[in-house]
């Protein structure tokens, strides 16, 4: 499971704080570890609700007086970067920017948000692996950053630093990116682009895609995660609609499919049980079952590779 390299906490008027990061050690790309799972982090990020507030500091505590803080509706936490959308649609970022992931047209690190270049109203955000992607107000998808392995999916493998066009589709409406991206449209099809060296993009081969192709048409989706070399999404039962099914593929090697080996697979395979949300694709895997418990598979402290009980996350 991937550490990050920024800390960030919200405050009861949903403002948010940055507080000093660690330094930023490298990582592996997927041409430095073959078949192996993508990325690293080393640093740490965390959370505080408004019962428990982040402390920013004397420093931090006369700024907040002169000027007010923006307000926040989503955050997207990234390799060394994070994205945030604002009450008023906009879409700032902040962090590390070597490849332009920032989207602010240069590659100069920002250590405070910085709006994004291009305007416009944002729904969605997500930042990982040096690559984000956002989806506007009109449906427009949009990415930047990293590209070496056609994350951007504009087509080309040339970094980006400001928002580029996938596409002329105005249908979208999620989207989750990694060293590979996958979005849902709006008629609920799932499409998927970048790196496929493990099977990740779902295609039942390995030929890597510069622009996104349909992942198993005729299925209604209705959420995807995208890890580093491995992909989750959840879909509508194919016989019973009320039921959610979830499925993965990709890389293998932690247990993170959930099928109780490390085997790696070219198409989805599905998740035993009903399910109603899904967090992380990466060598660590957590859901939530249509009853409310809580169940993580991959890779855990106990090992496991099959999806296991942790605990329930609210009450009945």
């Amino acid at each position: 499971m991937r550490n990050i390299a920024h800390t960030l906490g919200y405050r009861a008027v949903s403002s948010l704080h940055l507080c000093p990061g660690c330094a930023r050690l490298g990582r592996l790309r997927p041409a430095d570890r073959g078949s192996l799972e993508l990325g690293q982090r080393r640093c740490s990020c965390g959370f505080t609700s408004s019962a428990s507030p982040t402390s920013p500091g004397p420093e931090a505590e006369t700024q907040e007086k002169k000027k007010p803080l923006k307000k926040w509706t989503s955050l997207s936490i990234g390799e060394d970067n994070s994205c945030g959308i604002t009450t008023k649609q906009t879409l700032w970022c902040w962090g590390y920017n070597s490849n332009g992931e920032l989207g602010i047209g240069n590659t100069k690190s920002k250590y405070k948000p910085v709006q994004v270049k291009g305007g416009g109203k944002w729904l969605q955000v997500s930042a990982q692996d040096e690559t984000t992607c956002g989806i506007k107000k009109d449906g427009s998808l949009w990415c930047w950053g990293y590209n070496a392995y056609y994350a951007v999916g504009d087509g080309t493998d040339k970094n980006r630093t400001k928002p580029t066009r996938v596409g002329t589709a105005k249908n979208w409406k999620s989207i989750s990116v990694s060293f590979h991206g996958c979005g849902i449209k709006k008629d609920n099809s799932l499409w998927c682009w970048g790196y496929n060296n493990i099977g990740q993009l779902g295609t039942g081969d390995y030929t890597t895609a510069p622009t996104p192709v349909q992942v198993q048409a005729g299925r209604t989706w209705t959420s995807v995660q995208a890890g580093s070399s491995s992909t989750c999404a959840l879909a509508v039962n194919l016989t019973d609609s009320k039921k959610r099914d979830l499925l993965c593929w990709g890389y293998g090697g932690r247990g993170q499919l959930g099928q109780g080996t490390t085997a790696n697979s070219l198409n989805p395979v599905q998740v035993a049980g009903n399910w109603k949300s899904i967090s992380g694709a990466n060598s660590t895997v957590c859901g939530v079952r249509s009853d409310g418990s809580g169940w993580c598979w991959g890779k855990t402290p106990p090992g496991r590779q099959e999806p296991r009980h942790r605990s329930r996350c609210c009450p009945r």
